[in-house]
């Protein structure tokens, strides 16, 4: 719920990484490196897809009201 209320304020790409590294810690990593750079690269690859395959721009940034 907080994730689906975050990303109209945070962006898409902000609170997806901030929803994946909470994801990490609640399943036990507790590896700094693990914990920030696996989501890293997911948002990577995930915000690269869009704009690129699919052609779809993702507001990685709140856009001003």
């Amino acid at each position: 719920a907080v994730y689906t209320f975050a990303t109209p304020y945070v962006g898409f790409c902000v609170s997806s990484l901030l929803f994946l590294i909470a994801g990490c810690f609640f399943f036990g990593e507790r590896k700094v490196l693990p914990m920030l750079g696996v989501p890293a690269l997911v948002m990577v690859f995930v915000y690269v897809f869009f704009i690129y395959f699919l052609d779809v721009s993702l507001p990685f940034f709140p856009s001003p009201a």
